[in-house]
């Protein structure tokens, strides 16, 4: 679907989930909608690892994604596959980013050297050290087996939601200009 001609329908989601592989730009695709249309955004990397590099344990993971779907509204920046017939059914709008795997993958590894210096708002906590090479494996994996699985389940849980894909971070820079000079012209 073409966001040119669906833009003007996002002021009106509540709850809308950001999807992509690590370094696509979820983050700050969800970071500049949260802020713009006032929502709380969740960034689901900050909640699922625990100090450590520990993960929630799935059970767990799921009642944590049932309880922060309830919220009245919500921009949700992950993918995590396992909860996708959990968020996509509450969600009013999926919006996919896809990006190359080298892009992502370079993005990946800039991202953990700025995090070595601090910490932003969708890092998880206490994940220092070295770099996680299933981290890796999953986003070089990405376009051929997490993507197709994602426009299945979106299809499957949410035919009737707004689905957007942008390719690459310039249609993401279009968008958000686009967007923006629409919000900011609305009455």
């Amino acid at each position: 679907m073409d966001w040119k001609a669906v833009i003007d329908r996002i002021p009106g989601c509540r709850r809308i989930l950001v999807i992509g592989s690590p370094g696509s730009g979820k983050s700050y695709l969800s970071q500049r909608l949260g802020e713009r249309l006032g929502l709380e955004i969740f960034h689901l990397d900050a909640i699922f690892w625990r100090p450590g590099r520990l993960p929630t344990p799935p059970e767990e993971w799921r009642e944590t994604v049932a309880s922060l779907v309830r919220h009245e509204a919500w921009v949700m920046d992950g993918t995590y596959e396992m909860t996708l017939d959990l968020r996509i059914p509450a969600a009013d709008a999926v919006l996919l980013i896809d990006k190359s795997r080298t892009t992502c993958m370079w993005r990946v590894f800039r991202r953990k050297a700025i995090n070595l210096r601090g910490h932003g708002p969708d890092a998880p906590h206490g994940h220092g050290g070295g770099f996680d090479w299933q981290l890796l494996k999953y986003v070089w994996q990405f376009p051929t087996a997490s993507r197709p699985f994602i426009v299945d389940a979106v299809r499957k849980h949410g035919p009737d939601k707004l689905f957007l894909a942008f390719q690459g971070m310039s249609s993401v820079s279009e968008f958000l200009v686009e967007f923006d000079a629409r919000t900011n012209s609305a009455p």
